[in-house]
């Protein structure tokens, strides 16, 4: 696998923008150069990290963050019309932010994710594999969490093993030590302060053991995702335009 340092795009100020090109498939071929792009918020990118984005050949950005993410940290990029705002979460499902809450792992956070909003999973998909041909640029907040879900998602459609995808998701550790303190620093001491480290975390073994719930739910990846109504034709935009 390409190493980090070779991957990782210097993007004005954000910390966690790297290209998933080169990431071999089960059959024989990669992920092509600068075709999925995984970072944190845009709103880090300054006019040097656009001049940048432009010219890595990015076509659309996949924003997932929710509304009112959007609009207190407004990326740069909100007036391209390749620009699309895909929330991953409801933002009126109370019950689910109760439930996420109150998630006492990473894990099961993703669980959850994925168990309550499929078909904004799917949309999120849809979005990479209908881009304009050139690179798409999905990011959140640190590029982590949500971002990760949907590009380890993305992967598999495309035939990237899941430990390759582990393995990847695990290096977000590598690039967000920054992030990670000044995020701890900004949070006051008590209950929420200590147990915030253990979700600092993109654990190899935490992709895994998703990979292996969606496993032992719905049998493949691929069944989950068309439980939450991704056509034929989806799967096969998106393994066309992600592998070289």
């Amino acid at each position: 696998m390409t190493s980090l340092a070779a991957r990782r795009l210097p993007w004005g100020q954000c910390q966690n923008a790297r290209d998933l090109g080169g990431l071999p498939t089960l059959d024989g071929r990669t992920i092509r150069p600068l075709a999925l792009i995984r970072s944190d918020n845009h709103d880090r990118l300054g006019e040097t990290g656009v001049v940048a984005l432009r010219q890595a050949g990015i076509r659309r950005v996949v924003d997932l963050r929710s509304g009112w993410e959007a609009e207190r940290f407004p990326s740069p990029l909100r007036d391209d019309p390749e620009y699309l705002n895909v929330p991953l979460f409801d933002e009126a499902d109370t019950e689910g932010r109760d439930l996420v809450q109150a998630a006492e792992t990473v894990l099961e956070v993703y669980r959850i994710m994925l168990e309550r909003y499929p078909r904004q999973v799917v949309s999120a998909l849809r979005a990479i594999a209908g881009a304009p041909t050139g690179g798409v640029a999905v990011h959140c907040h640190a590029g982590k969490d949500r971002t990760g879900v949907v590009v380890a998602l993305a992967l598999q459609v495309a035939g990237v093993a899941p430990e390759v995808i582990a393995a990847d998701f695990a290096l977000t550790d590598e690039c967000l030590g920054r992030h990670y303190a000044e995020e701890l620093a900004a949070v006051p001491e008590g209950e929420g302060r200590a147990r915030l480290p253990s979700f600092q975390q993109a654990r190899a073994d935490t992709m895994l053991a998703l990979f292996g719930h969606l496993r032992g739910t719905y049998g493949s990846v691929e069944t989950y995702l068309r439980s939450g109504g991704m056509e034929d034709e989806t799967f096969v935009h998106l393994r066309d335009r992600l592998r070289a």
